[in-house]
C-alpha cells in the first residue's frame, strides 16, 4: 500500500492501527505518506477496537476478590488511569481516549449520563485508605486484610504494542499509589484460554472487544450476567452474589431487545450508561484509530464522518469527483 500511495495510485482507502498488525512504526509511515501524497483525512477518530481494563471479580484468590468486588476499590483503579497519556504515549497519538463503551456518534449516547472519574492519584490513595488498604511495614506497597502484600498480576497480549506500552505507563503509576503491578505476557491464543476457564485464570486484564456500539444491546453477550463473554464476573449467571446495579443491567438489556418505542429506548440506553459508568464493571482505556484517506479531489467526504459510514465504502454512491480543485 505504501507504494502505490507514494506513485499516486490510490485515490481513497480505509486503514485501522491495531499495534499488532500494523504498529506504531507502520503507522507513522503511513501517516508521512499520506502526507506527502497530499491526501487528507476525510475520517480519523475511534475505531472498532473497545479497549478496557478488566478486574476479575471471580478471582481465585479470596482477599483479592473481596477487594475487587468493593465498588471503591474500582474507583480508586480508575483515578490511576491517564487516558490522555496512554493515547499519547503508548498509542503515539494512533487512536482516542475512551471512558464509555457506547459510541459517541450513537444517537442513544448521553455524555451526562456518564460517570466521570479524573486522573488523580490522591483521590485513588484516599479510596485504598478507606478500604483500610494501608502499607503497615513502609515498604511501599499496601497489605491486603490478610497481611499479604497488595501485589496484582496484569494479563497482556504479548504481541498488542499497546497493551505492552500501557503496562509500562500505568504500573509506576499503581506503584506510587501502594499497589505492586506485575505484568504477565502470553500469547493471544493462551490468554483466550485464560479468560475462558471459569473461574478465569487472571487478576487484571487488558483486552478489547470489536464492535461500532451504537446500542447498549450491541454488548449484551458482555454486560448481561448470562453473557458468554461476561468474564469481569462469570459467577453471576448462577444468580449468586449478583449486584443489584446488575440485576438492573441485566432487565435493561432484555427491555432492549423488544422495545420499539424510539424515546423509551432512549431512556433505557441512559439507564444504562449512568449504571455501568458508575459501578465500573470494567474500566474502559482506549479505541486504536480508524481512519479514511481520500485525494483532494475526491468530493463530499465530509458526509463521511461516522464510524458505520467511513468504514462501509459501499456506500460510494455519497461521493463524486471533482473535474478541478
Amino acid at each position: 500500500m505504501l507504494g502505490k500511495i507514494r506513485d499516486g495510485e490510490v485515490d481513497i482507502f480505509k486503514f485501522s492501527v491495531d499495534f499488532v498488525n500494523t504498529k506504531i512504526k507502520d503507522a507513522s509511515e503511513l501517516f508521512s505518506a499520506i502526507e506527502k501524497a497530499g491526501m487528507r483525512f476525510a475520517y480519523r477518530d475511534r475505531g472498532f477496537e473497545n479497549t478496557m481494563l478488566s478486574i476479575n471479580q471471580d478471582a481465585t484468590d479470596e482477599a483479592l476478590r473481596k477487594v475487587f468486588r468493593d465498588l471503591r476499590f474500582r474507583k480508586a483503579i480508575a483515578h490511576l488511569i491517564d487516558r490522555g497519556r496512554l493515547v499519547k504515549e503508548a498509542l503515539a497519538g494512533f487512536g482516542v481516549p475512551q471512558d464509555t463503551f457506547i459510541s459517541p456518534f450513537s444517537p442513544y449516547f448521553d455524555r451526562q449520563a456518564n460517570a466521570r472519574f479524573d486522573f488523580s492519584i490522591e483521590r485513588a490513595k484516599n479510596l485504598l485508605d478507606e478500604l483500610g488498604l494501608k502499607d503497615t511495614n513502609g515498604d511501599g506497597i499496601r497489605e491486603l486484610p490478610n497481611g499479604k502484600p497488595l501485589q496484582i498480576e496484569l494479563l497482556i497480549t504479548e504481541t498488542n504494542e499497546a497493551r505492552v506500552n500501557t503496562a509500562k505507563i500505568i504500573a509506576p503509576i499503581f506503584a506510587e499509589a501502594g499497589i505492586n503491578l506485575v505484568t504477565a505476557t502470553a500469547p493471544g491464543q493462551q490468554v483466550s484460554q485464560r479468560i475462558n476457564k471459569r473461574p478465569p485464570e487472571y487478576q487484571f486484564l487488558i483486552i478489547s472487544i470489536l464492535g461500532s456500539a451504537i446500542s447498549p444491546e450491541d454488548f449484551f453477550a458482555f454486560y448481561h450476567s448470562t453473557g458468554p463473554f461476561h468474564f469481569y464476573k462469570f459467577s453471576d449467571a448462577a444468580g449468586k452474589d449478583v449486584p443489584h446495579y446488575q440485576k438492573r443491567v441485566d432487565e435493561i438489556l432484555v427491555q432492549l431487545t423488544i422495545e420499539r418505542d424510539e424515546a423509551k429506548r432512549r431512556a433505557l440506553a441512559v439507564e444504562f450508561q449512568k449504571l455501568t459508568s458508575e459501578n465500573l464493571p470494567v474500566i474502559w482505556l482506549f479505541s486504536p484509530g480508524f481512519y479514511l484517506v481520500a485525494k483532494p479531489n475526491i468530493g463530499n467526504t465530509s458526509a463521511l464522518t461516522t464510524l458505520d459510514a467511513a468504514a462501509s465504502l459501499g456506500l460510494l454512491e455519497v461521493l463524486w469527483l471533482r473535474s478541478s480543485f
